[in-house]
């Protein structure tokens, strides 16, 4: 028996998600520290950032509005019950115990990961625009110490992502298939 665990509009904001968060992690180090065998013209990673961190802020918004219509959204915040989780869900990812506990659709590691994820988006998302239009987003800048700060806080939020994908995909790969599956197929096999 088949079971709709990730519905059509979840899949795709994963995916465009993804894409997003890669694609702006390898611009935003490049914009930082260019790469120097790559011969592309730096206004032209600018604009390829610019386009998928406004794809990615759009997502976001599209993501939220999604738990928040379907009134969903218990399934991914972090709540304080997760917090208190997180021993038994570390004890049983990193091998110290057998049986599987009952998270529920996600993990607490995964909660954890989803909301600070949503919230450096943002972070980084408003230093981005204040990087691009100075002007209209002054107080940002000045908030964040000035230009220097709003390349730190982006900075930073690259260091973020590339530290936490990884641990996301591990989350993922130890996890059960069937999850997995989920996100292309939006189906997981269920035993009657």
């Amino acid at each position: 028996m088949k079971e709709l665990h990730q519905p059509l509009s979840i899949r795709i904001n994963h995916w465009v998600m993804a894409i997003s968060a890669v694609i702006l992690t390898i611009t935003g180090f490049h914009l930082s520290q260019p790469f120097s065998w790559l011969a592309v013209k730096m206004s032209m990673v600018r604009k390829v950032h610019f386009i998928f961190g406004f794809i990615a802020l759009a997502n976001l918004v599209s993501h939220i509005a999604f738990y928040v219509i379907t009134k969903t959204y218990n399934d991914i915040l972090l709540r304080w019950r997760d917090i208190k989780d997180m021993p038994s869900f570390l004890k049983y990812f990193l091998f110290l115990s057998e049986p599987h506990p009952n998270f529920g659709k996600y993990n607490p590691g995964q909660r954890l990961i989803f909301c600070s994820w949503a919230l450096v988006l943002i972070i980084g998302g408003t230093a981005g625009l204040a990087a691009y239009f100075p002007q209209q987003a002054a107080f940002v800048t000045k908030l964040s110490g000035g230009p220097t700060g709003i390349k730190w806080v982006k900075y930073l939020t690259a260091v973020y992502f590339a530290a936490t994908i990884p641990l996301h995909l591990y989350l993922v790969f130890s996890e059960d298939p069937a999850k997995l599956q989920a996100i292309f197929t939006g189906y997981v096999r269920k035993e009657k």
